[in-house]
C-alpha cells in the first residue's frame, strides 16, 4: 500500500480489522500516529503485544465503536468471507468501512473468488460448488481441522465478483484501479498480456485467486488516483518511504521529497543543491488541505519579464506583473469553500519563457519556484 500511494504512516490512524494476535501491528512497530485492532475473537486478542500508540479491542465489524472519519487508512484482509451471515452483514461491514473513513483516506480489503476452483481455508479443492453437508464430508476426510475449527464450510461465504462490485456500490466505495489486483487493465495487460487481453473481453475479475482492492470513497476516487504511482515521474527507492512521502499542505523545494505532488510542467533543478523548480510556460501541482484553507502562498524568482496567472481548483486567484530578476512572494485568499479535507489542484501559467540551453537538453522555461502551499 505505501508503494502504490506513496504515503507514509507516521501521521496516520491506521483501523485493522480482523486483527488477529496483530501482525500487522508488529510490522508497523508504532511507526504511526494510531493504529487499532479490532477483532471478534477475545481468546485470540490476548496473544497481542501493542506497540506504542496502539490499542485492541474486542468488536463487531458491522457496528465498529468509532466515530465518522476516524481512520485514515483501514486494512480489512480475509474478512469479508468470514461474515458468516452472507450478503446482508457482508454488505454492513463495507457500510462501516465507508462511515469511518476519512476523506482521501483508503482501504485495502482482500476476500477470496467463488470462481478460483482452490479453497485455501480448508485446502481442498472446489467445495464451494457442492452442497454444504457434501462439502463437510469431503473436507472432513481431507483437512477435519477445518471442521473442528468452522464447523461447516457454509460458514465461509466466498464471493462472485458481481455481488462483490455491487455491495462496493451499495456501500458508496470505489475501486481505485480497474482490476481487483491493484492494477489498470492496460498495466495488467503489459504484465500479462494473456491475462490482459482476457481482461479487456470483460473477464478480468474472473481470474484471480483472491481480489486484493484498494478503495476510497465514491467521491474521493479521482482526487486519490492522482496519488497513485504511475503518475510520478520519477523512480521511488525503498529508503524514500522512509522520509514520507504523503501529500501535504505545502511543497517546499528545500525539503527533498515532493516529487508526487507535481503534475505536468515542472523541470529538475538546473543543479545539484539548488533550492527552486524551474516550471514550463504552465505547470501543475497538487496540495492537500483541510477545510478551512485561507490563503495561497507561492514564492518564486523570475529571471524574465513575465505575466504570472495563479489557478486553484481552474479558478483565477490573481495575475502577477514580475520583472526581470524580481524575486516575489504572491498570496492570494482562496474563496473556495470545501465541505471536508480536500486535494488542491493548482495552476501557474506565465506569458514569457527563457530558453535554457544545457547542450542535448534545450528547455523553454519559465520562472522558478522555491514554495507554494495552502495555510489554514
Amino acid at each position: 500500500l505505501q508503494r502504490i500511494l506513496l504515503t507514509d504512516f507516521s501521521r496516520a490512524r491506521i483501523l485493522d480489522l480482523g486483527c488477529g494476535a496483530g501482525g500487522l501491528d508488529s510490522l508497523l512497530e508504532g511507526r504511526c500516529r494510531l493504529y487499532a485492532g479490532i477483532d471478534y475473537k477475545i481468546h485470540v486478542l490476548r496473544f497481542t503485544d501493542p506497540a506504542p500508540r496502539s490499542v485492541f479491542a474486542q468488536a463487531n465489524g458491522i457496528r465498529l465503536p468509532f466515530p465518522n472519519s476516524s481512520f485514515d487508512y483501514i486494512f480489512a484482509l480475509d474478512v469479508l468471507e468470514h461474515l458468516s451471515e452472507g450478503l446482508e452483514w457482508q454488505e454492513l461491514f463495507m457500510k462501516e468501512i465507508r462511515r469511518v473513513l476519512t476523506p482521501l483516506g483508503t482501504a485495502l480489503v482482500s476476500t477470496p473468488n467463488f470462481w478460483y476452483p482452490y479453497d485455501a481455508h480448508s485446502r481442498t479443492c472446489c467445495p464451494q460448488f457442492l452442497p454444504a453437508p457434501l462439502a463437510d464430508i469431503y473436507i472432513r476426510k481431507l483437512n477435519p481441522e477445518f471442521i473442528k475449527e468452522h464447523r461447516s464450510f457454509r460458514n465461509i461465504r466466498l464471493l462472485r465478483p458481481g455481488k462483490l462490485k455491487k455491495i462496493i456500490s451499495k456501500a458508496g466505495l470505489k475501486t481505485l484501479h480497474d482490476l481487483p489486483c491493484c492494477l489498470d487493465r492496460d498495466e495488467y495487460l503489459r504484465l500479462r498480456p494473456l491475462r490482459g487481453l482476457l481482461s479487456y473481453a470483460g473477464m478480468g475479475w474472473l481470474l484471480h485467486a483472491e481480489f486484493w482492492m484498494l478503495l476510497t470513497r465514491e467521491e474521493d476516487r479521482e482526487q486519490v488516483r492522482i496519488k497513485l504511482k504511475k503518475n510520478l515521474h520519477f523512480k521511488v527507492e525503498p529508503g524514500d518511504l522512509e522520509h514520507g512521502l504523503s501529500f501535504g499542505a505545502e511543497i517546499n523545494f528545500s525539503r527533498g521529497n515532493f516529487y508526487h505532488q507535481l503534475g505536468k510542467g515542472w523541470h529538475w533543478p538546473e543543479k545539484d543543491g539548488d533550492d527552486f523548480r524551474w516550471i514550463e510556460r504552465r505547470a501543475v501541482c497538487y496540495l492537500e488541505g483541510g477545510k478551512n484553507c485561507g490563503n495561497l502562498l507561492v514564492r518564486g524568482h523570475s529571471p524574465i519579464e513575465t505575466r504570472l496567472y495563479v489557478y486553484c481548483e481552474n479558478h483565477l486567484l490573481g495575475i502577477h506583473q514580475a520583472g526581470e530578476n524580481e524575486v516575489f512572494e504572491l498570496q492570494y485568499p482562496l474563496s473556495l469553500s470545501f465541505s471536508e479535507r480536500h486535494l488542491f489542484t493548482i495552476k501557474i501559467r506565465s506569458t514569457e519563457e527563457v530558453v535554457k540551453d544545457s547542450g542535448a537538453d534545450p528547455r523553454e522555461l519559465s520562472v522558478q519556484i522555491f514554495s507554494i502551499g495552502v495555510t489554514e
